[in-house]
């Protein structure tokens, strides 16, 4: 057994939704399994006349522009399976640090070195794992994005309830021009907007502008750089003064049609990404970028 499917047996995969009130976890045992995440800085921000407190879920790569590794894929879906079972989180906020990206996309070192069926399978489905995680959570995510928000970090942002970016923000899905599928992409953008938008940002593969990104609903708030990281924590305390109940059952049955979705095209996902991979079809540009940043 290799190293990736020991992770995802400890993981236990499971796609079938349960309920996010199976298991209430204490403060303290959320909060020291915060501890030993790898590329993931997880604190919680209290909120003034409020019981509840905002989570604040940092993307922490050694490099700047985030990029998402397996490992940290792994340790963002075991903190969203906690926050599913924690009461007391009003809010969850999703950013990239101080001074770096959101996301720019998955890590080619760990992509480009995809070769076997089974491993490309794997790879996809912690990916799969992680998208269904987010979206069972069932308080709101705002997300503050900055910078680069590529291909699989900008999937992650589009699975926030509400987007507040800057106005200089890279948002991008260059994956088929690049030779990589983009079957989740795809779906995602076709579910959440248009079969548009989905083929302007899959088929065109070119950065959208700050101003398309606002007119296609990518992004619901845009602010300058300084001031977005503040804006997003405001609009995420906002958030976390609504009733719960409400909330928790609203989101749980809005977001079941797309975990549904998710579901239903993992196997076509799986078959598309195992072709292009096995095809190599992607690995010279995982050579260029890998060339320039060894």
């Amino acid at each position: 057994m290799t190293h990736w499917s020991k992770k995802r047996e400890k993981l236990e995969f499971d796609l079938i939704t349960k309920s996010s009130l199976d298991m209430i976890l204490p403060m303290g045992e959320l909060s020291e399994f915060f501890k030993d995440l790898n590329s993931i800085q997880a604190t919680f921000i209290d909120i003034p006349q409020n019981s509840k407190k905002i989570l604040s879920i940092c993307f922490a790569a050694s490099k700047t522009t985030n990029p998402f590794s397996r490992q940290m894929t792994l340790s963002l879906t075991e903190v969203a399976k906690k926050v599913q079972n924690f009461p007391d989180v009003g809010a969850v906020l999703l950013h990239g640090g101080a001074n770096r990206s959101f996301s720019a996309g998955g890590d080619f070192k760990d992509v480009s070195a995809l070769k076997e069926d089974q491993e490309i399978r794997s790879y996809l489905r912690e990916i799969v794992e992680l998208y269904i995680s987010l979206l069972k959570i069932e308080v709101p995510i705002v997300a503050a994005v900055e910078g680069f928000a590529i291909g699989q970090g900008l999937q992650i942002a589009l699975l926030a309830d509400w987007r507040v970016a800057s106005n200089d923000v890279h948002m991008q899905m260059p994956e088929l021009k690049n030779g990589i599928a983009c079957p989740l992409g795809t779906l995602l953008l076709n579910a959440m907007f248009s079969r548009a938008v989905s083929l302007e940002m899959c088929m065109g593969c070119e950065k959208v502008s700050f101003e398309k990104a606002l007119s296609f609903g990518l992004i619901q708030e845009g602010f300058e750089t300084s001031d977005v990281f503040e804006k997003a924590l405001a609009k995420a305390k906002f958030f976390a003064t609504f009733p719960q109940t409400p909330m928790r059952m609203t989101k749980r049955m809005f977001n079941q049609k797309l975990i549904s979705e998710l579901q239903n095209h993992l196997p076509q996902s799986e078959e598309a990404h195992v072709a292009s991979f096995l095809e190599r079809a992607g690995h010279t540009h995982f050579e260029k970028i890998l060339g320039k940043t060894s």
